[in-house]
């Protein structure tokens, strides 16, 4: 089911129902999501195993012969939709929305990928601004604003709600696009827009791959070089804890430096090799094929 797989970033202290939105308070980093079950995630490492065997050409991790100009980096066309409301609820400044592309291409810098911002659209409209994930509200906003395929990325800049819970950011997963192409996307909320990983997670969803605690110890989150991780850590302070918590016997510590896992401030901040790879799998099977 295409809810599986859709992925959620929480805020922990303030839930904000559709009665009341009220973009004055602060966010709360804490986080919660909604995992693939198992059974979904064995299905998903089966396509995985399927689309590798058709698969004619090698898994180089940044093969850009088509890239132009000898760069070693895939640009990726990228459109944005900035939605306020009518009292300017949501407005994000141009400086807000250029550092945090920037701030996301410095962390996609070893993936091989790079976010190339083609056109910014600015939509006042109050009910497009507060819906929900998968509403007809937040489907007519795709519908009108959307461009591109699967190998084009377009970003909603919003308040994130879904099913009534606000939320920091969501995305569908690559392969859930190949079923529901109109939904495909990520959304930021409007609070979040200057958090620094926010939309470089996003994008990691976005490319496939799941959250390092997606999976606990087992299957895991499909990716071999992430050490197992049971549950997402609990903010109990803004420092890195020391020692790191070791969730899963025998898997090593939590992979807390992880970009796809929540962690406070000064944890790190990485994909590793291998995610950089299912990205690029990804990429090659999925979204340009």
């Amino acid at each position: 089911m295409k809810a599986v797989s859709i992925i959620l970033l929480y805020f922990i202290a303030t839930v904000l129902s559709h009665d009341h939105h009220d973009d004055s308070s602060s966010p709360a980093r804490g986080c919660g999501y909604r995992a693939p079950d198992v059974a979904a995630m064995e299905d998903m490492a089966h396509r995985d195993e399927r689309r590798l065997e058709k698969s004619t050409s090698p898994r180089g991790l940044f093969r850009c012969d088509a890239c132009g100009s000898g760069s070693r980096f895939r640009t990726i066309d990228t459109y944005i939709h900035v939605i306020q409301m009518m009292n300017r609820t949501g407005h994000l400044p141009d400086a807000a929305i250029e550092e945090n592309i920037k701030v996301t291409n410095e962390l996609l810098w070893s993936t091989g990928f790079q976010l190339k911002v083609v056109s910014t659209n600015r939509i006042t409209n109050d009910v497009w601004y507060i819906s929900d994930w998968d509403s007809d509200e937040e489907m007519d906003i795709k519908r009108q604003l959307k461009q591109g395929g699967l190998d084009t990325l377009n970003i909603y800049y919003k308040a994130a709600f879904v099913d009534g819970d606000r939320v920091c950011g969501y995305a569908n997963l690559a392969e859930d696009a190949v079923y529901w192409p109109e939904d495909d996307g990520v959304v930021v909320d409007t609070l979040c827009a200057t958090n620094k990983t926010i939309l470089a997670h996003e994008f990691g969803h976005w490319m496939n791959l799941l959250h390092t605690f997606d999976g606990g110890c087992s299957p895991g989150d499909l990716v071999d070089d992430t050490n197992g991780q049971a549950m997402p850590m609990k903010y109990l302070s803004e420092e890195c804890p020391d020692p790191l918590p070791d969730t899963c016997p025998d898997a090593g510590f939590d992979p807390l430096d992880n970009i796809m896992d929540y962690a406070p401030n000064g944890c790190g901040d990485i994909f590793t090799p291998g995610q950089v790879q299912r990205m690029h799998d990804a990429w090659r099977k999925i979204r340009r094929a």
